[in-house]
């Protein structure tokens, strides 16, 4: 895999990452951070139950609301996938493009040791599961297009193209 393809792919996690932080996912949770409640629940935590939060602070969080990305949908489903099936590289992933910049306690930049330690891994281990995990992504990347491309074509040319 090349160095643009990986980059391609931190792009995008990136955007996943932007989408599921949004103030709409949060709204009616407390406290925890959507990457805290994917790492509790490891995958898709329950939905709010509407009582975690005063009206006031759902009414703030909806001002905050702004469109979805365009690409999210389509890494959104491949990353929903590579959870079920890879969790641990799913979660190595999140962790590359979630921890950057400086570590609050070091005041060093994050490290693979450090995101490997915050997410309960062997450093060694962090390295070969997110060497995986790229090209895990790239293939449920590619099938998610396949299906997107499917559904996208008129009906006639779909039947055109299928036979």
């Amino acid at each position: 895999m090349t160095k643009e393809e990986k980059l391609e792919i931190d792009r995008l996690v990136s955007i996943y990452l932007n989408g599921i932080s949004s103030a709409s996912n949060d709204a009616g949770w407390e406290g925890m951070s959507l990457l805290d409640r994917l790492i509790t629940f490891k995958g898709q935590p329950p939905p709010p139950t509407g009582n975690d939060q005063s009206n006031l602070s759902m009414i703030l969080a909806i001002r905050l609301l702004r469109d979805q990305h365009a690409e999210y949908p389509l890494i959104a489903a491949a990353m929903k996938i590579m959870q079920r099936r890879e969790w641990d590289q799913a979660l190595a992933l999140c962790a590359k493009n979630f921890y950057i910049g400086q570590h609050m306690e070091t005041q060093k930049p994050y490290t693979d040791e450090i995101r490997a330690q915050i997410i309960g891994m062997d450093p060694a281990q962090y390295r070969y599961t997110l060497g995986k995990a790229y090209y895990t992504v790239a293939a449920e990347l590619e099938r998610a297009q396949i299906y997107r491309q499917a559904f996208e074509v008129d009906p006639e040319t779909r039947a055109k193209r299928i036979c």
